[in-house]
């Protein structure tokens, strides 16, 4: 059976690969950078294969001919992740963000890994830079897909309907996100707008 986890996790790492094509074309800080790259693509197609060990020593291999190489950091932390080490994938986020500030996927993924964690302020404050950074429609999607979520666990509801709203807006092919607005429209005992986004799961 397929493990949807490490789907949306492969499918995080071949959305930043997407939206940050032009860097990776552009980067020249090594000579060997591009040789760096071959080999984090080629952990993206193992990790999307189911091969986790084999994805790992592929972006170790990037780092070692590159270690300027955001991406294979990020990688390396979504595989963490995937395993559940969530203070080793937070220091991956934290090397591939140093090296690349407006890596907005990464700020993503380690909020994430800080609300996980318990940490709501450091996750709400990565989904607000997310947000700062103006990336690509899907991503922004998410930055404020879990930012709406945070508000919901503090009990901010209209602020985590408006999030969801926001995200619905960016990327309204995102079914998690009518879930999330439908249970909070439950909360707030709007039955029929709960009815209707739930509905939506269905279509």
């Amino acid at each position: 059976m397929v493990n949807p986890i490490r789907l949306l996790l492969v499918a995080l790492i071949h959305l930043a690969m997407l939206s940050y094509g032009a860097l990776f074309a552009g980067h020249v800080a090594a000579q060997n950078a591009p040789s760096a790259i071959e080999h984090v693509q080629r952990g993206v197609e193992l990790a999307d294969s189911g091969d986790i060990d084999g994805a790992f020593a592929e972006f170790n291999k990037a780092i070692e001919l590159d270690p300027t190489l955001a991406r294979a950091y990020y990688g390396r932390g979504v595989l963490w992740g995937g395993k559940g080490q969530i203070d080793r994938s937070i220091a991956e986020y934290d090397q591939a963000i140093k090296l690349d500030p407006m890596y907005a996927i990464a700020y993503v993924n380690r909020g994430l890994q800080r609300e996980n964690k318990g940490d709501l302020d450091g996750g709400l404050a990565d989904f607000n830079m997310t947000i700062n950074l103006t990336p690509p429609a899907p991503i922004l999607s998410l930055a404020y897909l879990n930012r709406s979520n945070i508000n919901k666990n503090r009990g901010n509801f209209d602020q985590a309907i408006a999030d969801a709203d926001r995200s619905i807006e960016l990327n309204p092919k995102l079914a998690v996100t009518y879930s999330n607005r439908g249970e909070l429209f439950r909360l707030e005992h709007k039955y029929d707008r709960a009815i209707a986004d739930l509905a939506r799961l269905h279509c």
